[in-house]
This record gives structure tokens, C-alpha cells and sequence, in this order.
């Protein structure tokens, strides 16, 4: 992510997917690297109706997770939220899903990414 915007702006990346068969969402959640504010799924053919939102959850300097070397990249969340649905959110065959990771844009962000 690029930085270099004001305190407390945003940079967004998005991709889109189209399934292939109808089905169901039963079970969501997120991954994130340092930066990351939020992952956002939505059905762009719905007028961007959100599906899901995974917020991070960020540890403590102490945490062991902040401990690990070799440092590979910007540390991240400790963890993201999920959903879980016993009946599931239902998908059409042809839908396309729109996954959007929203990064810190005040400072760059290297190996930024967003998994749902």
C-alpha cells in the first residue's frame, strides 16, 4: 500500500469473483497483515450489499505473535473476525462476490494483502 495520506486515511484494494455454482456461505473469515484495517464482502450486482465484514484484532507489543524472527514481513492482526451460518448465505451461479481490503494509507504497507 502506498502511504502517504492524511492521518487516518484509507487505501483500498479490490478483486471479484463470479461462482461458478449456486451454494451457500456457511463459514467466513480473514486474513491481513500489518496495516490492515478491514476485510469487506459484497455482492457488487446488489448494490454493493455487504456480506460480511472480518475486522482485525490486534495484540500487544509483547505478544508472542510480535516475537517471531526471521521477521517476514509487517506484523498483523492476532486475529480476524468470522461469521458461521447454520443455513448458510445463499449465492446464485453467475453472482460475482467483491472482496475488499482496506489498508492504513498514512504510512506504505509492504506485502499488504486481504484472504477471505
Amino acid at each position: 500500500m502506498p502511504g502517504g495520506g492524511p492521518k487516518g486515511s484509507t487505501s483500498t484494494r479490490d478483486t471479484t469473483w463470479t461462482a461458478p455454482t449456486s451454494g451457500r456461505l456457511v463459514f467466513g473469515t480473514g486474513h491481513m497483515h500489518g496495516g490492515g484495517k478491514a476485510l469487506q464482502l459484497s455482492k457488487p450486482d446488489c448494490g454493493d450489499e455487504t456480506v460480511f465484514d472480518s475486522k482485525p484484532l490486534w495484540g500487544l507489543p509483547d505478544h508472542p505473535y510480535y516475537q517471531v524472527r526471521p521477521l517476514l514481513h509487517e506484523p498483523g492482526p492476532i486475529s480476524m473476525t468470522s461469521f458461521q451460518s447454520g443455513v448458510g448465505i445463499p449465492v446464485a451461479a453467475g453472482e460475482r462476490l467483491k472482496l475488499s481490503a482496506i489498508y492504513d494509507d498514512e504510512r506504505p504497507h509492504v506485502r499488504a494483502m486481504g484472504i477471505m
